[in-house]
């Protein structure tokens, strides 16, 4: 049988779990549920305070100041069920009557088969605040700072490749986890250098908006990637020196690592109705050093992006000034260096994204809907704001390793 404080860890665990694919495609800090349900092509719109985090120069197309207040969530699909299916198998294989039988129950097989299945599960919680200050200098300079939380982990199966055939090669299999918690405040500056962009257009040159993002990372971690458990050490709940398994004894939340990142924007308007941006996040790479040795470090790489946003409404109604009705397209391509460890095909690197804004009830409830591709993969959201201040957002999105819904309540002002 488990023990209580086993059970209890395991139910803990879940509430935060992520396969390590899926935590591998986003290690990389949070950067708003809006430009992820457009596909993540958000480098040249960048108009809103999370955009701050996505391209600091989008900061100089704010109309005014900024203040949001965002707590959210987000979870893998339709996976639930496939956890609480394995815990009620493991709790079976345990009872006593199949003590010595382990690893011919046809639990056991059902348990390998969800491990084999490759379900990511789980939930990511936290809150940001973000600030963008009005324009200074003749509105040629803004500033803008926030801090987030977020704590997810990562569970995962490492193949071993004996030789045995399938079902028991997996219980040779390795068992890893990862516990994460990220503070991270940021600072950011943003600067209008009129009329140096030639657009061979007219209207003659155009300006230049840049921006710099400063943030200093504070990361707890735990992990038992320097000694993982395997499959058969979870099933029988002893360890192969005949030891009892105890989850909760065994982890080590005391690492601690810090380090600083920087991202470098700009942003520009080749026509009044197309924008072109370029942003390099984690310049120069983020690594992240902890005050242990049974830690491994941690290294974000550098990832240079492009983009272009397209307004329909401003070319064909140029004169139009429809404040509350908006329509974007934008895609950008993004690991242009070929550093962040993913595919380097034009597909990989491929975001597409749309919008459309309008207003109900006169001008008292606003809606915004979204949709995209991230890398080949759909991604679609909503927004709903009302009383000028409460937001509600929902977004949907995939990449390789799973598809995640995403929910999260405003105060924006």
């Amino acid at each position: 049988m488990f023990k209580k404080n086993q059970l209890l860890f395991i139910l803990f665990l879940i509430g935060f779990v992520f396969t390590l694919s899926a935590y591998a495609a986003e290690n990389l800090f949070y950067r708003g549920m809006r430009p992820m349900s457009m596909g993540g092509a958000f480098v040249a719109v960048a108009d809103d305070e999370s955009g701050r985090n996505w391209n600091p120069a989008g900061m100089m197309f704010l109309p005014g100041m900024n203040l949001s207040l965002q707590m959210y969530g987000r979870g893998t699909q339709d996976t639930i069920d496939v956890v609480n299916d394995s815990i009620d198998l493991m709790e079976k294989i345990e009872k006593p009557e199949n003590s010595g039988n382990e690893l011919s129950l046809p639990e056991t097989q059902k348990l390998l088969d969800n491990f084999a299945s490759g379900a990511k599960v789980g939930i990511r919680l936290g809150a940001n605040l973000d600030m963008v200050l009005p324009k200074i200098r003749k509105k040629k300079m803004t500033f803008g700072f926030g801090v987030y939380g977020d704590a997810k982990s990562s569970l995962w199966i490492k193949e071993q490749g004996l030789p045995i055939g399938f079902p028991l090669e997996l219980v040779n299999d390795q068992m890893l986890y990862e516990l994460l918690l990220d503070i991270v405040p940021s600072f950011s500056g943003a600067y209008r250098i009129s009329e140096v962009v030639p657009t061979f257009v007219r209207g003659g040159k155009r300006d230049l908006a840049i921006g710099l993002t400063v943030k200093s990372v504070i990361r707890r971690k735990a992990s038992n990637e320097k000694n993982p458990y395997t499959l058969q050490e979870l099933i029988t709940q002893t360890k192969a020196d005949g030891t009892a398994l105890d989850f909760s004894n065994e982890i080590d939340l005391d690492a601690q690592g810090t380090s600083m990142g920087f991202d470098v924007g700009a942003i520009t308007d080749l026509t009044d109705y197309m924008r072109v941006g370029m942003v390099i996040h984690d310049f120069g790479g983020t690594n992240i050093s902890y005050n242990t040795t049974s830690i491994s470090n941690d290294k974000i790489p550098m990832n240079l992006s492009v983009g272009t946003a397209f307004y329909p409404l401003k070319y064909w109604r140029p004169d139009s000034r429809k404040k509350f009705y908006n329509v974007i397209v934008s895609a950008d391509i993004d690991n242009l260096n070929g550093d962040s460890g993913r595919p380097s095909d034009l597909s990989d690197k491929l975001h597409l994204g749309a919008e459309v804004q309008f207003s109900l009830l006169k001008n008292f409830f606003f809606v915004q809907l979204r949709g995209g591709s991230n890398s080949g993969y759909p991604a679609y959201g909503v927004t709903l704001h009302g009383l000028w201040i409460f937001q509600l957002d929902y977004a949907v999105y995939g990449d390789d390793f799973a598809d995640y819904q995403n929910a999260a309540f405003s105060f924006v002002f």
